[in-house]
């Protein structure tokens, strides 16, 4: 069985992830993509990392993904199909990110601390 089927089974819940699209609108608030439904595996609790500004901060949440997710945009545990995250209550900015590869460099596990 490849990592990839082992990972994918233990990720059993839904969350709606909205890619930060790096632009900005009219009013000078960030864009975001259209919200996609990705499996996850969810964990609240706090956890110590260090932020993008260096900083040490304590997550809300860990959600293990093998989809590909990137700082400063959200993430909701369920089904949303708002275009605006900042507007979902419980969604919540991704504030770092830690990709790792399996050994053959075939599948990522990308790990958000929330």
């Amino acid at each position: 069985m490849s990592i990839a089927a082992s990972l994918g089974r233990s990720m059993k819940q839904t969350a709606t992830y909205w890619a930060n699209a790096a632009s900005y609108d009219k009013y000078g608030d960030p864009t975001f993509s259209v919200p996609v439904r990705i499996p996850v595996r969810w964990e609240s609790k706090t956890e110590l990392f260090i932020d993008k500004n260096g900083e040490q901060s304590h997550s809300r949440a860990v959600v293990y993904s093998l989809t590909a997710i990137t700082v400063d945009s959200y993430l909701f545990l369920g089904k949303s199909t708002t275009t605006n995250p900042e507007s979902v209550s419980g969604s919540d900015k991704v504030r770092r990110v830690d990709a790792v590869p399996d050994l053959k460099n075939t599948t990522t596990l990308y790990k958000a601390f929330l």
